[in-house]
């Protein structure tokens, strides 16, 4: 089984109607295609891991959060996992499992400009999931406020 993250959207959402000179703002390096390809006779199938991604993000206008959610479902059986590394004063809510629902993965960043944050990705899937044929998701990953 092969899932290929093909690109990620990163969306802002912006709570002034005028562009200020400077807005919050959330970048990210693209992550290659992760794949399952092995298992332990009478086990699970083995899953795989791809942790080279890198973030950056920068708030400008008060705190704020990252969720991130995926474009489509994944094939049942099938979980993709992704963990962000917090800016000095965030949180990261550790490795959360995505769906097709916006969910909090960052939460409290404060005013600052931070680059260079570790993104990590694992898939995973069951014996049950049987053989999945090469599927494509994107993953948004949105800046908002954070109360």
């Amino acid at each position: 089984m092969r899932l290929a993250l093909a690109g990620f959207v990163v969306a802002l959402i912006s709570v002034n109607q005028r562009l200020p000179a400077q807005s919050n703002a959330i970048s990210l390096t693209a992550l290659g295609t992760l794949t399952i390809s092995t298992a332990t006779p009478g086990g699970q199938p083995i899953g795989t891991t791809n942790n080279t991604g890198k973030y950056s993000v920068t708030a400008v206008s008060g705190r704020v959060k990252v969720t991130a959610q995926l474009d489509t479902p994944l094939p049942s059986g099938v979980t993709l996992t992704i963990t962000l590394a917090a800016p000095i004063g965030a949180v990261s809510m550790g490795g959360v499992t995505l769906n097709t629902t916006a969910q909090d993965v960052v939460r409290f960043v404060p005013i600052g400009d931070y680059s260079n944050l570790s993104v990590n990705l694992a898939l995973s899937s069951s014996v049950g999931a049987g053989v999945v044929p090469f599927n494509t998701s994107h993953i948004t990953l949105t800046l908002v406020d954070d109360p």
